[in-house]
Order: C-alpha cells, then structure tokens, then sequence
C-alpha cells in the first residue's frame, strides 16, 4: 500500500504545481465565468457536473495559496518551471523517471507539458553549464527548506557544472543564489545573462 500512497502524492503534487503556475485566465473556471482574472469567485452560480468540476475545493485551495503568494514580494511571478519542480519532486520522494512517466500516463496528463525550452548558449561542448554569474527567469525554491528566491536573482556557477540529474530528458544543474548562498535546480532555459 505505501506505492499507492507515493503514487497518490505525487499526482496531487503535480496537479498542485500545475494549477498554481497556470494563469487564472487559462482556467476551466474562468472559461466557465466562475472566477475572474484575478481568481476571485464571481456571483454566476454553479449549476452542472461541468461547473463543479472545474471549481472543486482542490482548486479553491490552489486558488487561495495563489492569491495569498500574490502579495508576497515576486509572488506574482511563476514559481519555477515544471521540470525543476518535478525534479524536487522526483528527488524528494526518491522516485526514477519511469515511475513518473507511468503515475503521469496513468492519470491522464501529458508529461510534455512540463517541458521547458533547453537552450544552448550558456553550456559548453560537454553539455556543462558554464563557469559565471546568471539571473533567473522564474521565481525559485532552494533545495532543502523551501525558501523562495525571487524572480530574477543573481545566481553563480563557481566551475563549469555537470547536470545533477535531468527529467522529461531536459538536464537539471544546481547553482547557488548569491544572496543567501542557498542552492537551488534549475534548467539552462531559465537562466538569462546578467
């Protein structure tokens, strides 16, 4: 029973990140008039099964953890990307990328949506990431306690740095924030110049 249990979370966890980073306009309750663009409920009342399913109490959950990040400095950014987040995921549970693949197809979502755009400019012939100073496009989580490191934060890479891992076939490297010296997973896509 504990494979049902991990299975179970990490569904959950992944429809919870899914939901939090996609916009409140690109929401079955705000195509349904339930929600507004901001995530607040509207007076139109709830009268199918389609409806109900598109305003559950997961989804009110999601939608109040959304709006109280909002006012938190860069909380209106997006969190991170789905494959660093799926890599926290992967690497907390200790689950192999087969095993998320399958919980993924079985639950009917489509693991390409996760995808991040992987970019070329900043690593080397080896696949490294290159030695230097970046800044990040998404709003990040570091890698023990779950502190956010906000939208556009100076990052460094002290070595050329070899992948610590990858999903959905996309690379993940770990550097450090400048700031707090805390590491954090990210993906070659979301790192701009400084």
């Amino acid at each position: 029973m504990p494979t049902v249990s991990i299975i179970t979370d990490t569904i959950y966890t992944y429809r919870f990140i899914k939901l939090l980073v996609t916009p409140f306009k690109e929401t079955k309750a705000y195509q349904l008039g339930l929600i507004d663009s901001n995530g607040e409920r509207t007076k139109k009342k709830i009268e199918n099964s389609t409806q109900r399913a598109a305003l559950t109490p997961f989804h009110k959950l999601v939608f109040s953890v959304r709006k109280l990040m909002a006012v938190a400095p860069g909380g209106k950014s997006k969190l991170a990307s789905y494959a660093a987040a799926w890599y926290l995921v992967k690497d907390n549970f200790k689950l192999k990328e087969e095993s998320i693949h399958k919980i993924l197809k079985k639950s009917g979502y489509d693991s390409i949506m996760s995808l991040v755009e992987d970019t070329e400019w900043n690593k080397n012939s080896l696949g490294q990431l290159r030695k230097g100073n970046y800044r990040t496009m998404n709003e990040r989580l570091d890698n023990d306690k779950f502190y956010t490191i906000p939208i556009n934060s100076k990052v460094r890479v002290s070595e050329n740095a070899e992948p610590v891992g990858s999903i959905f076939g996309i690379d993940i490297y770990e550097v450090v924030h400048v700031n707090t010296n805390k590491k954090i997973y990210v993906t070659s896509g979301e790192l701009l110049k400084c």
